[in-house]
């Protein structure tokens, strides 16, 4: 995790499904790029995890880290997020026609 921030200004932020659905049939196309970023602090964002996904993917790290079994550094984050009592916070970050094999990181 790095202190490089995100700047989320025009971003779709995704609270849950309820907000995923609408922004993808808005766009109209299948592929996006998602950005994971930690609560924010004194104002800034600070991403953990870009992704690429189609449907609910950007939801989908969340239901992998409520399995204890699930280890890696993305998983250990998001719990750490939750111990502290704060949520993940989502954004969409660009939609694609094709998928954007080169964004994910």
């Amino acid at each position: 995790m790095g202190e490089q921030t995100y700047d989320c200004s025009g971003k779709k932020e995704i609270r849950g499904a309820e907000d995923l659905r609408p922004a993808l049939a808005g766009a109209g196309i299948p592929h996006y790029v998602y950005v994971l970023c930690l609560p924010p602090h004194r104002d800034r964002m600070i991403p953990f995890y870009v992704g690429k996904g189609q449907a609910e993917r950007v939801l989908a790290h969340e239901e992998e880290a409520r399995d204890p079994e699930t280890i890696g550094t993305k998983a250990e984050v998001i719990r750490s997020i939750w111990r502290t009592g704060e949520q993940v916070v989502r954004f969409i970050d660009s939609f694609h026609a094709t998928h954007p094999w080169n964004r994910e990181c």
